[in-house]
């Protein structure tokens, strides 16, 4: 994807690349499974990860710092989900386990949803570093896509020096 189209917005490389590869058929030779597991290229796993995720239903984690309540992403969040705001979950792609059929039908509109954010100046705004997140929220809110979150998923460091 052209730099024009994405202003220096490195992390759309995931929703692209997904939506490229979901595109393919030899994504399915060299993944036969029926369920994929998102992560980013710093996450570990230390433990097996079951998987809990249904044809219906995704597995993600929560992010708290992704509230659609403060009014100004609050604002975004309308101009792009028709529905109640509310309904776009806090959650992203990363870590994150789905069907691969969900994926296919997510990977186009959360792409999509990630590259209008990012050329919308009060969107980037008010979204910041998360907005491809956003975009995957908005994507599954949107497709009729729930996330169940596991908090167990992840540690996220620096939820925990919100704790002290």
């Amino acid at each position: 994807m052209g730099s024009d189209q994405t202003r220096g917005f490195q992390v759309i490389n995931r929703p692209w690349t997904i939506a490229q590869m979901v595109k393919t058929d030899a994504w399915r030779a060299m993944v036969p499974e029926d369920y994929v597991y998102i992560a980013e290229t710093d996450h570990l796993l230390l433990r097996d990860l079951p998987n809990r995720a249904t044809p219906a239903l995704n597995v993600a984690f929560f992010f708290p710092y992704m509230s659609s309540a403060p009014e100004r992403q609050a604002a975004v969040v309308r101009r792009y989900y028709q529905g109640d705001h509310r309904d776009v979950q806090p959650v992203g792609p990363s870590p994150a386990i789905m069907h691969v059929d969900t994926l296919k039908r997510l990977a186009p509109l959360w792409l999509e949803l990630s590259v209008r954010l990012k050329r919308d100046r009060e969107a980037d705004a008010a979204l910041g570093w998360v907005l491809e997140m956003w975009g995957y929220s908005i994507a599954c809110a949107a497709l009729g896509v729930k996330n169940s979150v596991w908090q167990q998923l992840q540690i996220e460091p620096s939820l925990l020096l919100m704790i002290d």
